[in-house]
């Protein structure tokens, strides 16, 4: 229930009553008069106060108030609805001044500004959310009348954004954009900067024309934009693995990578593996789980069918490992190649090596030691299950 309203119109009531009851004669009309007026801007500030009770910047003259009260009506649907409540609005939406404004205030006219025009647009009096931000937003009567709100405008919910912000293609290969994207809603407006390059259509589907780069930008009906660089290189003349067989042992996970020929490129590559329960593999990434003893083929499949295999051994993991030197001498500047040795069926394909001196011996990650100074260093060799095995060095 609203108390202050009625209390306003008792009051308003009983002064009514006295001013039409009192014997005023001459120079107390003029006094009538003004206890008239003065009632009814006493109503108005009380009506108002009433429904702004939450510290509304809100000001207004006496005669404002005045002219405003007695040609309104004191019913609930005609009081002003703006309060001090903050406004939130997601990025792209739009405000307008509530339309009982116009019934509370028929002979007044309104302006809306902002404090902050990067975030908050105005065009005829409707607010459109431009960026992310807090501002506030004023809105001014011609009767003086004035309410401050402040305004946030968030990101919205569910935007649209790429999972990656570079994709290498060949040319010719097309692509679905939709499988590039974290998340999206709507009906989505592809745009692309070079279309010469990479062409795409309106259900999100580019085709690589041309060697080059071109950025593809989404936009969603909410305002919200997400980019990705696409470059396109040559379409594939050959695929193929490092080596024609492998070993690994359980437990290993790496990541085996086709190679093309020069500067080509095959963004839908798929790899399969034969058995799966003896090694596993990513058909996106090549990305392998050696899963159990056994033998299996792996193939890869560019997307203009070019095809290459691999015959895989996985082996038991090795409970120890030696390697084919265990001390030696060399000069500076010359090389040697590490290789490890593991018991009868087992094997570890990643190795590591480590140098205890980088200023007297380097060693590569494939195992290739280079004597850089005089003295004494020790390389160690780990596999992927963390058996360390050391050689000593002598650089004269």
């Amino acid at each position: 229930m609203n108390y202050g309203l009625i209390f306003s119109i008792i009051c308003y009531r009983i002064l009514t009553w006295i001013m039409n009851n009192a014997k005023f004669t001459g120079g107390m009309q003029k006094m009538k008069i003004k206890l008239k007026r003065a009632a009814a801007a006493i109503m108005a500030a009380l009506t108002l106060s009433a429904v702004t009770a939450s510290s509304v910047v809100f000001t207004a003259s006496a005669s404002d108030l005045y002219a405003a009260s007695v040609s309104q009506n004191t019913a609930t649907s005609n009081i002003i609805p703006l309060n001090n409540d903050p406004i939130t609005l997601v990025r792209g939406e739009t405000y307008s001044l509530p339309q009982s404004l116009a019934k509370t205030f028929p002979n007044v006219t309104f302006r809306i500004r902002t404090t902050n025009t990067s975030i908050l647009h105005i065009t005829n009096n409707t607010v459109t959310a431009y960026a992310a931000g807090s501002c506030k937003l004023i809105i001014t009567g011609s009767n003086g009348v004035q309410v401050t709100k402040n305004v946030k405008v968030e990101l919205p919910e569910i935007q649209i954004k790429f999972s990656t912000s570079n994709v290498i293609v060949g040319k010719s290969e097309t692509v679905n954009i939709n499988n590039l994207l974290t998340s999206a809603t709507g009906k989505v407006e592809w745009t692309s900067s070079n279309s010469s390059v990479v062409s795409v259509n309106r259900y999100g589907r580019i085709t690589a024309l041309k060697p080059g780069i071109a950025v593809i930008t989404g936009t969603i009906a909410n305002g919200d934009s997400s980019s990705c660089k696409f470059t396109v290189k040559e379409t594939p003349k050959s695929v193929s693995f490092e080596k024609n067989k492998i070993e690994f042992g359980v437990g290993e996970n790496t990541t085996l990578k086709a190679v093309l020929s020069s500067n080509s490129a095959s963004y839908n590559t798929t790899y399969s593996s034969i058995d799966p329960k003896v090694l596993s593999i990513d058909s996106k990434t090549g990305e392998i789980h050696a899963l159990k003893a056994g033998k299996t083929v792996i193939s890869v499949k560019t997307f203009n069918n070019l095809t290459a295999k691999c015959i895989v051994e996985v082996k038991n993991p090795p409970n120890s490992v030696s390697l084919n030197i265990k001390e030696t001498t060399l000069k500076k500047g010359q090389t040697i190649t590490l290789k490890p040795v593991f018991p009868s069926g087992t094997t570890s394909n990643q190795m590591s090596y480590y140098s205890s001196n980088n200023r007297i011996v380097k060693v590569s990650n494939n195992g290739v030691v280079t004597a850089v100074a005089k003295g004494t260093a020790y390389i160690a060799a780990q596999t992927y299950n963390n058996k360390i095995v050391k050689c000593k060095i002598t650089v004269k």
